[in-house]
C-alpha cells in the first residue's frame, strides 16, 4: 500500500507520457533538465552523438538520452550510440528516456549495460511532479 500511495494512476501516467510526447524538442530538453536538477543533480546539455545530457550528483556523473522520445519503438541502435557516450565520457549511470515501447533485444541490452529506462511509471514520476515549468505536464 506504501508503494503505490505516491505512485500515478494508469490514466495519469498515460496523459503524462501524451504530453511529453506533444512537446517540441527545446520544450522537453527544459522539463527533462527540471527534472534532474529537481532530483538533486547539476545538468548540463552536452553535444554528444547519443548522449543529451551529463548529470552530476554527490560526485557521481551520467548521461542522459531523450532525443528519440517520441519513436514510437525503441531499438537497439540509440542505446549502443548511448553506451559509447557513457564509454567515451567514463560514466556508470545511463539514463534514456522513452515514451514509446521498447524492442525486447533492446530492454537486453539495457540490463547488459546498465541503462535505466526511464519510462511508464518513472516518466509520470519523473517528470510530472513538482515545478511551474512542469505544470502543464500534470494539465494544470
Amino acid at each position: 500500500g506504501w508503494r503505490q500511495l505516491g505512485t500515478p494512476g494508469e490514466a495519469r501516467i498515460t496523459a503524462t507520457v501524451e504530453r511529453l510526447r506533444a512537446m517540441s524538442w527545446p520544450e522537453l530538453a527544459g522539463a527533462v533538465a527540471e527534472a534532474w536538477k529537481r532530483d538533486g543533480y547539476q545538468v548540463l546539455a552536452i553535444d554528444e552523438p547519443g548522449a543529451d545530457f551529463e548529470v552530476v550528483k554527490a560526485g557521481r556523473r551520467g548521461v542522459i538520452a531523450a532525443r528519440r522520445w517520441k519513436a514510437a519503438r525503441l531499438g537497439i541502435e540509440p542505446l549502443r550510440e548511448l553506451q559509447a557516450a557513457c564509454e567515451r565520457r567514463e560514466v556508470r549511470d545511463c539514463w534514456c528516456l522513452v515514451t514509446g515501447e521498447v524492442s525486447e533485444p533492446a530492454r537486453k541490452f539495457a540490463g547488459q549495460h546498465r541503462i535505466v529506462l526511464v519510462e511508464g511509471v518513472e516518466v509520470a514520476r519523473r517528470m510530472g511532479q513538482g515545478s511551474q515549468a512542469l505544470r502543464w505536464l500534470r494539465g494544470g
